[in-house]
C-alpha cells in the first residue's frame, strides 16, 4: 500500500495537495468530493466512534495510564483525523489513476501477508500484525482492500453492454487466482477475515456476470475443504495453528455449553459479559459513559464495542449506527448504477458490501447471535491501521462519486443541448412557415389588384 501511494504520487506531483494534475488543467482542491450522503455517513460514524470510545476508553486508561483517558483520546482522535485525511486525498484522484496501480495494490496486499505469517507479532493467539516503523498494522486489512480493486478492474475490463461482446467468464481465474493467493494466507492465522474476503469477492464476481454454476463449484469445493479441517482440528493443527480455536469457537456457539454452566475460555467469558450489557441497557439505556459492564467486558474498545453502545443508548440508540451502514451501502449502490465504467461501479459494491458485512459481523457477535470472529466495527472501534484503512476505502467510493456525478452532468448537459437544438429547430421552422403565409397573403393582394 506504501509503494501504490508512492507511484500515485511520482505521477501526480503531489496531486491535490497543490491541486494540479498531471496532463490537466490547475484545480483548487475540494475537500468534500463526492456523494454527500456517503460524506454525512463517515461524519455520522466518527461521531459516534468518540463518543464510544471516550466511554471505554476509560478502563483501559486506569490499566495503563492511572486513569487519565486523554493521551488515549488524542491518539484516537489524530488516528481518525488522519484517515479522514486520507479519505479527502484519494478522493480527489482520478479513477484511472486508482486502478492504474490495482495489479500493484493487490501484490502489495499478498506481501503483507507474508510478512505478517514470516515476521508478524502474535497477538491473541494468531500473527495479523507487522510493524513499520513502531506503527502497528494488520495486514488483511490492506490484503482485502488491494483485492476489491483488482477484483473490480477485472470484472470492468470483461463486462459485456450492448456494444461488446465481452464474455465476464474470461475474468474467473485471474479472480479466483486473485482470491485464492488472498484468502489461502488469510485463513492460516484469521478465519473470520479469509471468509469475509472470500465471500465479498465470489459477490463481486456474481455480480459481475460471472457463469454462477461456476460460482456455485467454487464455494463447494471451499466447503468440502474447509469443514474437514475445522471438523477434524486435532489433527489438522498442525496445518492450520488456528484450527481447534475454530473447531471450538463454532462448537461452544451452536448449544455445547461449559460444565456447570461455567464459562471455560475467554471467548465465553467475553459472550456473557456482552449478552449482560445489552441486557442491561434496555430501550433507552443507562446514558453516554455510564456503561457498568466496560468494567467487565474485554476489547470492549475495540471487538465489543457494539454492547457497550447498547448499553448507554439502548435499542433507539443503537440503531443509529445500523442505519447509517445501511445508508453507506445504499448510496454505493445508487451511484453505482450511474457511473460511467463498470469497474466504477464494481468497485462501489465491493467496498460497500465489505464495510456493511464486516459491521453485521461485529453487531452479530456483540449480541451473541454468532461466534467470536475478532472483527471490529468499521470506522468506530479505537484502531490504528483498521481505521486509516477504512479511511481508504471511503476515499476510493468517493472518487468513484465524483466519476458518477461528472458523467450525471455530462448526460443532463447533452439533454439540454439535445433540447436546445430540437426548441431552436421548431422555431426555425415556425418562421419558415409564418414566411411562406405572409407571401402567400401578399402575393394574393397583388393579384387581386
Amino acid at each position: 500500500m506504501l509503494i501504490f501511494f508512492v507511484y500515485v504520487r511520482k505521477n501526480y506531483y503531489l496531486c491535490n495537495v497543490i491541486g494540479r494534475q498531471k496532463n490537466m488543467t490547475e484545480e483548487k482542491i475540494k475537500i468534500l468530493r463526492g456523494d454527500k450522503n456517503i460524506w454525512y455517513s463517515i461524519i455520522v460514524l466518527t461521531m459516534c466512534s468518540l463518543l464510544a470510545v471516550y466511554s471505554t476508553a476509560t478502563v483501559l486508561a486506569y490499566q495503563k495510564l492511572g486513569g487519565d483517558v486523554m493521551p488515549l483520546m488524542f491518539k484516537h482522535g489524530a488516528l481518525l483525523a488522519l484517515a479522514l485525511g486520507v479519505t479527502v486525498f484519494i478522493s480527489n484522484l482520478k479513477p484511472e489513476v486508482i486502478f492504474r496501480y490495482s495489479f500493484l495494490a493487490l501484490v502489495g496486499g499478498i506481501i503483507a501477508l507474508f510478512m505478517a505469517l514470516a515476521l508478524g507479532t502474535t497477538v491473541n493467539g494468531s500473527a495479523r500484525w507487522i510493524y513499520i516503523g513502531g506503527i502497528s498494522i494488520q495486514a488483511s486489512e490492506i490484503a482485502k482492500i488491494g483485492l476489491i480493486l483488482f477484483l473490480a478492474q477485472q470484472l470492468g475490463n470483461h463486462h459485456k453492454t450492448e456494444t461488446n461482446n465481452k464474455n465476464p467468464n474470461d475474468a474467473f481465474w485471474p479472480c479466483i487466482l486473485a482470491i485464492g493467493a488472498v484468502c489461502g494466507l488469510t485463513i492460516l492465522e484469521n478465519l473470520s477475515s479469509a471468509v469475509l474476503i472470500g465471500g465479498i469477492g465470489i459477490l463481486m464476481m456474481f455480480l459481475g456476470g460471472v457463469d454462477w454454476k461456476r460460482i456455485v463449484g467454487v464455494i463447494a469445493i471451499i466447503v468440502l475443504i474447509l469443514a474437514p479441517v475445522i471438523i477434524f482440528s486435532d489433527y489438522t493443527k498442525a496445518i492450520f495453528p488456528r484450527a481447534e480455536t475454530w473447531h471450538n469457537r463454532i462448537e461452544r456457539h451452536f448449544g455445547m455449553p461449559a460444565e456447570g454452566g461455567v464459562a471455560h475460555s475467554q471467548d465465553d467469558y467475553q459472550v456473557e459479559q456482552a449478552l449482560m450489557a445489552v441486557s442491561t441497557g434496555g430501550l433507552l439505556g443507562r446514558g453516554p459513559g455510564n456503561s457498568y459492564m466496560k468494567s467487565f467486558l474485554p476489547m470492549s474498545f475495540s471487538d465489543f464495542i457494539y454492547s457497550v453502545i447498547l448499553e448507554e443508548y439502548g435499542m433507539l440508540g443503537c440503531v443509529l449506527p445500523i442505519l447509517t451502514y445501511l445508508c453507506l451501502l445504499a448510496r454505493a449502490i445508487y451511484v453505482s448504477k450511474r457511473c460511467r465504467k463498470a469497474s466504477h461501479s464494481f468497485l462501489l459494491l465491493g467496498l460497500g458490501f465489505m464495510i456493511m458485512f464486516q459491521a453485521l459481523i461485529n453487531m452479530s457477535v456483540a449480541t451473541g447471535l454468532g461466534p467470536v470472529t475478532g472483527q471490529t466495527l468499521p470506522f468506530v472501534s479505537m484502531g490504528g491501521s483498521s481505521n486509516v484503512l477504512t479511511g481508504v476505502a471511503f476515499g476510493l467510493m468517493l472518487s468513484m462519486s465524483v466519476s458518477a456525478q461528472a458523467n450525471e452532468r455530462e448526460k443532463k448537459s447533452k439533454e439540454m443541448a439535445a433540447v436546445a437544438v430540437g426548441k431552436m429547430e421548431d422555431r426555425e421552422k415556425d418562421e419558415d412557415e409564418g414566411e411562406e403565409e405572409w407571401g402567400d397573403g401578399e402575393m394574393g393582394n397583388i393579384n387581386r389588384y
